[in-house]
């Protein structure tokens, strides 16, 4: 796949919900994104790794010499070994969405969405779902859960999705 470019720079995703909940499609769906950050090791997350590839993330992950940065890039390149759903989405078979808003670094959170952000991320969450055949429950992530971001990030965009009300 090409890289996603724009104005010459690497963007973040391919969708971003403005706070008027206008949805701005900011790069081809056959483009590759750059959103999804460092992930983490989903079987070791998920308590679901074999012996042998758990001794293997936890080797990579407390590997001496190594600075914590690079350790966990080496779990993340371990883990782009690995096909979905064996391991989270990565920026090669996913799609980004943005939603604009600011974070708090006092409390560590992000600004509450609009409620015209919620209805537009439901829209095109819903396109997308059908679009390829995927499901809410087992395909659509919360940046924070499946990548080193901040924890928070889009934790209540899917709290919102799967219940429908906006926290």
């Amino acid at each position: 796949m090409a890289e996603c470019l724009c104005s010459g720079a690497k963007t973040e995703a391919h969708f971003l919900i403005a706070n008027d909940g206008t949805i701005y499609q900011t790069a081809s769906l056959e483009k590759v994104c750059w959103h999804v950050g460092i992930l983490y090791s989903r079987c070791a997350d998920e308590k679901s790794c074999d012996p042998k590839e758990l001794k293997t993330v936890n080797s990579l992950l407390h590997q001496k010499g190594f600075s914590f940065s690079t350790r966990v890039r080496n779990v993340s390149r371990h883990e782009l070994g690995k096909a979905y759903p064996l391991r989270y989405p990565s920026n090669n078979d996913s799609l980004g969405i943005e939603v604009v808003g600011r974070f708090n670094k006092t409390t560590n959170t992000f600004e509450r969405p609009t409620n015209e952000q919620f209805k537009s991320l439901k829209l095109l969450v819903d396109i997308l779902i059908k679009e390829f055949s995927l499901n809410l429950n087992k395909d659509v992530y919360a940046h924070g859960v499946i990548a080193r971001k901040k924890k928070a990030e889009g934790i209540q965009l899917l709290q919102y999705l799967k219940i429908g009300v906006a926290p």
